[in-house]
């Protein structure tokens, strides 16, 4: 593993959020505040079942990469355990727009990546994120192979992911250059259609 790579620690749930804001400002969850994140990506690093991997130096972090190898016991108990004060984090912004908010966020806390339920699998949470200066360098593809080294590891014979099928090149591109392949196109509530992309660790 490349040295600048390590396994992230609460410490580090700051600058994720950070990066996560700088990396997707359009994404619904980044309209749901910093607040919002901190304690979702808290939940992610405390969480025996969840990868969490990042890239960066003494001074900064410029790359993340998150996931679980339990994709639907782990969703199960985030809702559970803290869907309560998600709702509250998300309340400055659910008041704003009460039915369009309040219905995404319930669907979000309850997403499983449409989990393909043939093999062992890890579910790759979200795109990769690298800060806007590192993009070219590498570091994406190393977080990836670090991620799927992981799961590998833990037992996982394939990672999945969904991402959108339209508007979306870049992402699409990269994850079909990494060695994932198209497993369904699915038709997401809000009319979005989302790739659903398969990669095979054995």
């Amino acid at each position: 593993m490349n040295s600048a790579i390590r396994a992230a620690i609460r410490d580090d749930v700051k600058a994720i959020v950070n990066l996560h804001l700088t990396a997707f400002p359009d994404f619904f969850l980044s309209e749901l505040g910093a607040r919002f994140l901190a304690r979702l990506y808290r939940a992610y690093v405390d969480d025996p079942e969840c990868i969490c991997f990042i890239a960066g130096d003494e001074d900064s972090l410029f790359g993340f990469v998150i996931g679980t190898t339990k994709p639907k016991r782990f969703y199960r108990r985030l809702l559970w355990s803290r869907g309560a004060a998600f709702f509250w984090d998300a309340l400055p912004t659910l008041l704003r727009n009460p039915s369009r908010v309040a219905a995404r966020l319930l669907r979000g806390l309850r997403y499983r990546g449409e989990v393909p339920v043939r093999y062992p699998h890890a579910l790759l949470i979200s795109s990769v994120a690298v800060s806007p200066d590192h993009m070219g360098t590498g570091i994406a593809i190393q977080l990836l192979e670090s991620f799927c080294l992981e799961a590998k590891a833990r037992g996982a014979t394939h990672v999945y992911l969904t991402t959108d099928r339209d508007d979306n090149p870049i992402a699409n591109r990269f994850y079909v250059r990494n060695g994932f392949e198209l497993d369904a196109v699915l038709s997401r509530y809000d009319g979005r259609a989302m790739n659903r992309y398969v990669r095979s660790l054995v």
